[in-house]
């Protein structure tokens, strides 16, 4: 296997969700060998959004529920995360406001740019 390995947004659904309990823990088999330093598995920005939408949106989660399981993803030797602290600064957004989360996420990368949002 690649020293770094790009993850797919399935992979955190089914281990998050359990709903296949089979690929759940083929999935958690993938994520120990990762903390076991084997590989690096690199989440972009796109898969944690399109988890954040999907735990909302399908499995209906509260908010404070999916800002704890990102943040555990955040938190996960073995993953590597872009822009984590945006990320952390958006789900305090997300959880705090009655924003959706990719308006939580703009505010934070404008606030990082120091630029306004036009909408």
């Amino acid at each position: 296997m690649p020293k770094t390995v790009l993850l797919d947004t399935n992979v955190l659904i089914r281990y998050i969700t359990n709903d296949d309990p089979l690929k759940a823990d083929d999935c958690e088999q993938l994520f120990k060998r990762a903390v076991q330093g084997e590989y690096t598995l690199l989440i972009t920005d796109i898969c944690l959004a399109e988890l954040v939408w999907t735990l909302d949106s399908f499995y209906r989660l509260e908010r404070s529920a999916i800002a704890e399981k990102i943040i555990a993803i955040l938190n996960t030797p073995g993953f590597s995360i872009q822009h984590e602290d945006r990320w952390i600064d958006a789900l305090d957004r997300y959880t705090r406001t009655n924003v959706d989360f990719i308006d939580a996420y703009h505010a934070s990368f404008a606030f990082d740019y120091e630029i306004a949002i036009c909408s």
